[in-house]
């Protein structure tokens, strides 16, 4: 087998079927896919197999995280390359082969590739970045990277609108791309991080054990972004928080966590007086869930000692 394909759903998904039918219309290659379904009905999992009949099923109960329902599929793995791919997404253009292609073609030591992203209006968003710092991190969360684009957080942006593959710090795991010696040398993902970072973290790991990490530009991807985390507001907005923590303190830089947990409790301060306006005006209706979201992260940020984000997040 050349490539097997990991797939994760919460519950029924219907953007799942046009994306096995992209994959299959897309795809030349010989591949696998395992579907890793997590609180999915019979009767949409029944649609799934009747449409799909040789699709790999892997039933979870309950719901884990990405790293845990991608790690399923990983340990198991019989493809020479591995493909983490959101299920929120359509393959477009033969990405797929072009990226086999591509790894075929050039030396194991290139363990990892990415590749473009477009959102669902066809435009085109940056899918490659630099290993995070305080810089890179203060960057986004202060939108710095929307008026100065190319200065920090956005520094491949001109490479990743060219044609050809280039050496980045980390790609989105919507579309990812590995190796099975990087696998078998680095590991599976850390399911301490529960949910974001994880990718940003094997990227790193993989680099460290000597590997390269790519994106390719001319293999693109339709994502449609945040259609399964916009369902769960608490859990994706305490990701997104303690996973950068986790990542800076498992990574020893000690510096740059230091620098963000002091911007993030001042954001966050900025976030609970914006979220108390909304709840006392009735004008935001999730406003209470979201400022004691923020009133948490306060706390975890003064009193955060290198935790993995798995045991800091609560499960809304």
């Amino acid at each position: 087998m050349l490539l097997t394909i990991s797939i994760v759903i919460i519950g029924d998904q219907p953007l799942l079927l046009p994306c096995l039918e992209s994959i299959e219309a897309q795809t030349q290659v010989e591949h696998e896919i395992y579907l890793v379904e997590n609180q999915a009905s019979p009767a949409f999992l029944q649609q799934v197999k009747q449409r799909f009949p040789k699709i790999k099923f892997i039933h979870n109960p309950q719901r884990l995280s990405f790293a845990a329902n991608h790690n399923q599929v990983l340990r198991q793995c019989q493809g020479q390359l591995a493909l983490l791919l959101n299920d929120d997404t359509l393959i477009l253009d033969q990405a797929l082969d072009k990226m086999v292609n591509f790894l075929e073609t050039q030396p194991s030591q290139i363990g990892v590739i990415g590749c473009t992203n477009i959102d669902q209006y066809e435009n085109f968003t940056l899918s490659c970045y630099p290993i995070p710092t305080a810089k890179t991190i203060i960057w986004q969360h202060a939108y710095l990277s929307r008026w100065l684009p190319g200065r920090a957080y956005e520094q491949y942006l001109a490479q990743a609108k060219g044609k050809a593959p280039f050496p980045v710090g980390w790609v989105k795991g919507s579309c990812m791309m590995i190796r099975k010696e990087v696998i078998e040398q680095v590991g599976y993902l850390d399911e301490d991080f529960f949910l974001f970072s994880e990718e940003v973290d094997y990227c790193q790991r993989a680099k460290q054990a000597g590997f390269a990490v790519y994106h390719m530009p001319q293999a693109r991807i339709l994502h449609y972004e945040s259609t399964t985390t916009n369902r769960f507001v608490g859990i994706k907005l305490r990701g997104h928080y303690l996973s950068k923590l986790y990542f800076l303190a498992k990574h020893g830089m000690a510096r740059d966590l230091y620098l963000v947990r002091i911007w993030f409790i001042l954001e966050l301060l900025v976030k609970c007086l914006i979220r108390g306006i909304g709840g006392m005006t009735n004008r935001q209706p999730d406003a209470r869930q979201r400022l004691q979201v923020y009133l948490d992260l306060i706390h975890i940020c003064f009193t955060y000692r290198g935790e993995p984000a798995r045991a800091l997040l609560k499960q809304d």
